[in-house]
């Protein structure tokens, strides 16, 4: 038996009720397999990195379980084949790795609460534990400079036509 770890990507459209009923067909799935997940962990809704079918979200959840190889390729084929899975990713995990991932599930469970962001949110007013953390200061001083900057009078063509013409014959570059 080899240790594996399933994690799938669902469409942002659905909520989390319909996704948890979702993820009861993967359940099954792998009971109809003879596999027993030995833990399931939901990743919450996140925003995509691109649109992927048209969705901007996606919810994610992970399922660590031991299994043949052979019975990897079945659930690989059958996930294909679901049309509510929109990606899944199923990755061999070494010896001992499954219990280290559950104490680490654990932990960050208690630690500090990921956050699930809502459907009409906008995205602007999002934090994320990865936001730069700029001060306010900083923020005031940004700010200052796009009033500054659209005040500033532009150059004209003809003034950049020239500029342009004064640094081609200079041998500056």
């Amino acid at each position: 038996m080899q240790a594996y770890e399933l994690c799938t990507l669902w469409s942002g459209n659905h909520t989390e009720e319909e996704i948890d009923a979702l993820s009861g067909e993967i359940v099954s799935l792998l009971g109809g397999l003879g596999i027993t997940p030995k833990h399931l962990q939901s990743l919450g809704r996140r925003k995509l990195a691109y649109p992927i079918l048209g969705n901007t979200h996606g919810s994610y959840r992970v399922w660590l379980f031991e299994a043949e190889p052979q019975s990897v390729e079945e659930i690989n084929k059958k996930l294909r084949l679901n049309s509510n899975v929109v990606r899944h990713l199923i990755i061999t995990l070494g010896p001992g790795t499954i219990e280290k991932r559950i104490e680490r599930a654990k932990e960050e469970k208690y630690a500090k609460p990921r956050p699930t962001y809502g459907i009409d949110e906008p995205t602007h007013e999002r934090t994320h534990a990865t936001t730069s953390t700029r001060t306010v200061e900083d923020k005031a001083h940004i700010e200052e400079k796009k009033r500054a900057g659209s005040e500033e009078k532009k150059p004209s063509i003809e003034e950049l036509d020239e500029k342009l013409d004064e640094l081609l014959e200079s041998d500056k570059i």
